[in-house]
């Protein structure tokens, strides 16, 4: 498996261009530093490739100067949420009009594998959630579901933000586990290909989804629109150290 960064902007390529179809006038991408934020070079469409952690900022000036034009951020993680969490921060209260894209390694690939300082010391998508961000999702760069994922939340209407955990071949092999992760669509069950999420007595359950030893009354269905429900969800999924994948939240 090679570097998921081409795999993202191979889909990315594809969804505007043959299942949006949209005129390259009509989008602007946006980019800070690292290696996901070169792939603006490889898009056919206009775009800035700003400096460290400033892409936020740059994307409010565009936004401020022309409301009509969609704008695409693409950003690292540490790009993001580290020298650039500040900037990020009032991008997401201010809820400007855009698509968010974190590609999300774990590792700073322009230092040369240097490990992310930031990665599992906070909360950032319950973060988003408390900053009132209306659709917040997480993918990784070749699940199924990416397309589906990337059209619906490229059509809202304000700020909507999707975390792709990236693959990467050369710094951080081991990051992604694909066989561990749960998987959230709304109105379904909570569960991965072993187990499944059970809410009982106010304390979640991870239980075997084969020997089915639970009671189904227990069983915690993801409601993406449910704020308190998914709060409750990433707090457990951080302390636990729990891989998720899918739409988190929809308040649109």
């Amino acid at each position: 498996m090679g570097c998921g960064n081409y795999i993202i902007l191979k889909n990315i390529n594809n969804i505007l261009k043959y299942k949006l179809k949209i005129n390259f006038k009509n989008i602007i991408f946006v980019s800070g530093i690292g290696c996901s934020s070169r792939m603006v070079h490889y898009l056919n469409y206009l775009s800035i490739n700003g400096t460290h952690g400033r892409s936020a900022s740059i994307a409010t000036g565009i936004y401020l100067v022309n409301k009509k034009i969609k704008i695409i951020i693409i950003s690292g993680d540490g790009d993001t949420l580290s020298i650039g969490l500040n900037h990020f921060i009032h991008l997401v209260i201010n809820n400007i009009n855009l698509l968010y894209l974190m590609i999300n390694n774990s590792i700073y690939a322009l230092t040369k594998g240097q490990k992310n300082n930031i990665l599992f010391k906070f909360n950032v998508l319950l973060m988003l959630l408390i900053l009132k961000c209306k659709f917040i999702a997480r993918v990784y760069d070749n699940y199924k579901y990416f397309n589906k994922i990337f059209i619906k939340a490229f059509k809202i209407k304000s700020l909507s933000f999707i975390e792709i955990i990236q693959y990467c071949s050369i710094y951080n092999k081991t990051f992604i586990n694909y066989n561990n992760i749960f998987i959230l669509k709304n109105k379904n069950i909570i569960k991965n290909k072993k187990y499944c999420i059970l809410y009982k007595d106010n304390k979640f359950i991870i239980s075997p989804l084969k020997k089915k030893i639970y009671n189904k009354k227990f069983l915690f269905i993801h409601e993406y629109n449910n704020y308190n429900k998914v709060f409750l969800l990433l707090n457990f999924f951080y302390k636990k150290n729990i891989s998720y994948m899918g739409i988190i939240y929809n308040n649109i």
